[in-house]
């Protein structure tokens, strides 16, 4: 783990991470090598990633709810419509 990262979402290894002559390389998954000039465009690239899983994630919790929520309202609808009227 490299110091003052959080453990959200990417976290590379030592194998990922290798400084060469003041320059980090970093491998992620699904993107091309990168060289980044300071430890300060590392963790800005880290934190652009996790910001990005933190609202993939936020969207994957919010839209099942939103889901049982309408469909709860449809069905309540539906049953209000069939009701007799007294």
């Amino acid at each position: 783990m490299i110091p003052g990262c959080t453990n959200v979402g990417v976290t590379p290894t030592s194998k990922e991470l290798n400084k060469k002559a003041g320059e980090f390389i970093l491998s992620l998954p699904g993107s091309k090598n990168l060289k980044l000039a300071s430890y300060e465009e590392y963790q800005t690239l880290v934190r652009d990633k996790q910001q990005r899983f933190m609202i993939k994630i936020t969207w994957l919790w919010l839209i099942p709810i939103a889901f049982v929520y309408v469909a709860g309202w449809s069905v309540g609808w539906i049953r209000r419509g069939f009701k007799k009227q007294q």
